[in-house]
């Protein structure tokens, strides 16, 4: 039950296409594009977080598996750094330009107060917060501050986080902006993103202090010729210097590993699937087979990855490039998002030595024989079905109708319970009390449903009475709202139109936020 997030890819239209790049994957998205995104995603219900990734993530993330996972799983991942733009050509699936957390903060910052959109600012110093705010005010006039907060110096761990994303929460900010620096500000965002309920959450590093004059950054000529790096180089060498060279051999090794495992090429004797029944499982079969290239990867059908397990047979894959990857890993993002496993039955060397060369191996597990892969749906099967053994939480409201005047504090007090509850935590609304539910309260119940879900968690309704089991029938929301799970099957909460007490007519092409 990860975010149904994202991926938002799924839950907020088509995602872009990626490539891979030394062990990170990143999205094909120049700097207008990326704002644009940005500014989407803002206008869905449900939580994201987008990771602005350079050199240096690389490096750490190489060393650091819960770095990797998080920027992995980013509803957008966009390379902050030409050395990444540059060495994406070397895999022939070149990356369209850099995207700097920098290059995002000032249109987002225009874009939401076109839009009437708050922001919240999380991290920087106090004082680089009194000058951001002299700042916003002489040139955004009109922009809408939710809030700032500037954590104490120390771990993540030493910090009152529940205070700080219940104050984020109350201030309901449609952007967050994180300034930490890595890897402490994606930490810290991907713990929380969900709890502090902001639509999107960006981690944006020592922007700030571009903004506010505290650094300078390199002249545009400079950062046209993609030598900002250097110009920062130049401003702090003792900080910089060290990381500068780690940052370059790792980067080279990792680089290196890709290169070599993409020119892999497997016997071309290999022209059919050695697969002989397709239907051997209960789970959807996709067949790759020779190069999986550029020039083929626009032809490849998506799987329905929402409904079933997904199992790649690609044993006679010949040549797997950096689209291809791309593509099975778009795949891979799909099936975290809605806790589907995605495996790969008997890949040949051209695929496995890619695989293993970017540390993808626990994104797409494999084995050699259908047995193999039985028991490795078979272990996801029970690990995600576990929390059904755990005792439900069960909530008794005292209101008799459920409508707009008393369904928040129910809302606010299923939240603070989820918040609190370990993961596949169930929780269960006692309904027996309800005698009268209006859609405005069950706009409020998709949308718990929806953040528990988010949160790894789920809300189902039990023990209602007969009227307001036959409004949630005659909208098509009794089973999805009293079973566990079917949150992709849920509408938007604002598209439920009521003809009189129990008629309806839902809406289900999108699940788009309305301000």
């Amino acid at each position: 039950m990860q975010n149904m997030e994202s991926l938002s890819s799924t839950a907020a239209g088509q995602e872009p296409p990626i490539a891979m790049v030394a062990g990170l994957p990143f999205h094909l998205l120049n700097k207008e594009e990326a704002v644009e995104e940005c500014l989407r995603l803002m206008e869905w219900d449900a939580t994201h977080y987008i990771v602005t990734a350079n050199s240096d993530f690389i490096a750490q993330s190489s060393k650091n598996e819960e770095l990797r996972d998080i920027i992995f799983h980013a509803d957008r991942i966009f390379a902050d750094g030409m050395p990444i733009v540059w060495l994406s050509h070397l895999f022939k699936y070149p990356l369209p330009a850099r995207v700097t957390g920098a290059d995002l903060i000032l249109p987002l910052l225009q874009g939401c107060e076109d839009q009437n959109k708050s922001v919240y600012f999380f991290g920087a110093e106090p004082e680089v917060q009194d000058h951001l705010r002299t700042y916003l005010k002489e040139h955004y006039p009109s922009l809408k501050i939710a809030g700032m907060a500037s954590p104490p110096v120390g771990t993540i761990d030493s910090w009152d986080n529940e205070a700080y994303s219940a104050d984020i929460r109350a201030a309901q900010p449609d952007l967050l902006f994180v300034a930490l620096g890595c890897p402490k500000q994606e930490t810290w965002i991907h713990r929380f993103y969900q709890q502090t309920g902001v639509p999107l959450s960006i981690g944006v590093g020592a922007s700030l202090d571009f903004i506010v004059g505290r650094q300078i950054r390199a002249p545009k000529a400079i950062q046209k010729m993609g030598m900002e790096w250097l110009w920062r180089l130049s401003a702090n060498p003792s900080r910089l210097f060290k990381r500068y060279v780690h940052d370059f051999f790792t980067l080279s090794e990792l680089t290196l590993k890709q290169w070599i495992a993409q020119n892999m090429k497997t016997d071309t004797s290999l022209k059919e699937s050695n697969l002989v029944n397709p239907c051997l499982g209960d789970w959807e079969l996709v067949i790759l087979s020779g190069d999986v290239d550029a020039s083929k990867v626009s032809n490849i059908q998506d799987p329905e990855i929402e409904s079933k397990p997904v199992v790649i047979e690609c044993s006679a894959v010949t040549f797997l490039d950096s689209s291809g990857l791309g593509k099975l890993i778009q795949w891979a993002r799909r099936a975290k998002a809605v806790q589907q496993p995605i495996c790969l039955l008997n890949p040949s060397r051209a695929v496995s030595f890619l695989i293993e060369s970017v540390n993808l191996q626990e994104q797409f597990p494999s084995a050699k024989t259908v047995w193999g892969i039985s028991a490795i749906l078979k272990k996801s099967k029970d690990e995600t079905s576990a929390h059904k053994t755990k005792t439900p939480f069960r909530i008794l409201p005292n209101d008799e109708a459920m409508d707009a005047t008393t369904v928040g504090d129910l809302e606010q007090t299923v939240l603070e319970v989820a918040r609190k509850a370990p993961q596949n935590q169930v929780i269960e609304m006692d309904m027996s009390r309800v005698t009268m539910i209006d859609s405005y309260a069950i706009g409020r119940f998709i949308n718990m449903k929806r953040r528990l879900w988010q949160q790894k968690n789920d809300l189902v309704l039990v023990d209602m009475s007969k009227t307001v089991h036959d409004v949630l029938r005659l909208l098509r929301l009794d089973q999805i709202l009293t079973t566990g799970g079917d949150v992709e099957s849920l509408p938007n909460p604002n598209q439920i139109k009521t003809r009189g007490p129990f008629n309806s007519d839902l809406s289900l092409k999108g699940h788009r936020r309305t301000a």
